[in-house]
C-alpha cells in the first residue's frame, strides 16, 4: 500500500495508482552498474530508483493526480470535466519493454496538463481513465439535459431569479406573483 499525501474530497475514491516502472529507467541502471566501479554509479542508481519511487499517479472517481514527493513536494491534478483529451505515447525500446507515457490535456492548455511517464501497460492505463472520464461526461450531459431552472423576473427590478425563491437575490423585493387585474382601455375615436 502506498502512501499519499494528497487528500481526498468528501466521496472521493482512489480508483487507481500507478508508479513509474524500473524498465523506463533500465538505461540509467545500466550506466549506474558500468560506472559501479567507481562510487558514482552506486549515487546514480540509488538516485535514479528514490526520483522513481517520488512520482506517484492517482486517479480517483473525481480527478487525476500527478504527486511527486522527492526533496519539495508537488501536486498537479485534473478534474475529469476539464479533460479534453488523453494521449499515450511509446517508442520502440519502451514498446518491447511494454512501458510508455499517458498524457491528460485540459480546457484552456497547449501543453500536456499531466503525464504518467513510464508506467507499464500504458494503453491499459489510458483505457482505464478514459473509461472513467466518459462514464463523467455521460453522467454530466444526462444531468444537464434533466436540470431545466424555472426562472422569473423580479417585478421591481427586472432581475432574473429561480421560481422557487421567493425573495429577488439582486434587490430584496418580494417574488410572489401577483395577478394582474385585466382592465379594458376604450379607445377614443
Amino acid at each position: 500500500m502506498h502512501y499519499y499525501m494528497v487528500k481526498l474530497h468528501e466521496g472521493e475514491e482512489i480508483v487507481k495508482s500507478y508508479q513509474p516502472s524500473w524498465k523506463h529507467y533500465l538505461g540509467v541502471y545500466i550506466i549506474g552498474a558500468i560506472l559501479s566501479v567507481f562510487i558514482i554509479g552506486i549515487i546514480i542508481i540509488i538516485i535514479a530508483e528514490l526520483y522513481r519511487r517520488a512520482n506517484k499517479y492517482i486517479v480517483t472517481n473525481e480527478r487525476v493526480i500527478h504527486e511527486f514527493t522527492f526533496l519539495s513536494r508537488k501536486i498537479i491534478e485534473a478534474k475529469f470535466a476539464s479533460i479534453t483529451d488523453i494521449t499515450m505515447n511509446q517508442d520502440l525500446i519502451s514498446r518491447m519493454l511494454n512501458v510508455g507515457s499517458v498524457h491528460i490535456n485540459t480546457a484552456g492548455t497547449t501543453f500536456h496538463e499531466i503525464s504518467f511517464i513510464g508506467v507499464e501497460r500504458p494503453q491499459l492505463v489510458e483505457d482505464e481513465i478514459e473509461t472513467i472520464w466518459q462514464k463523467k461526461e455521460k453522467k454530466r450531459a444526462t444531468s444537464s439535459e434533466k436540470e431545466v431552472i424555472e426562472v422569473i423576473n423580479c417585478q421591481n427590478c427586472g432581475e432574473r431569479n429561480r421560481a422557487d425563491k421567493k425573495f429577488c437575490s439582486e434587490c430584496g423585493a418580494s417574488l410572489t406573483v401577483k395577478p394582474r387585474l385585466n382592465k379594458k382601455i376604450k379607445s377614443k375615436k
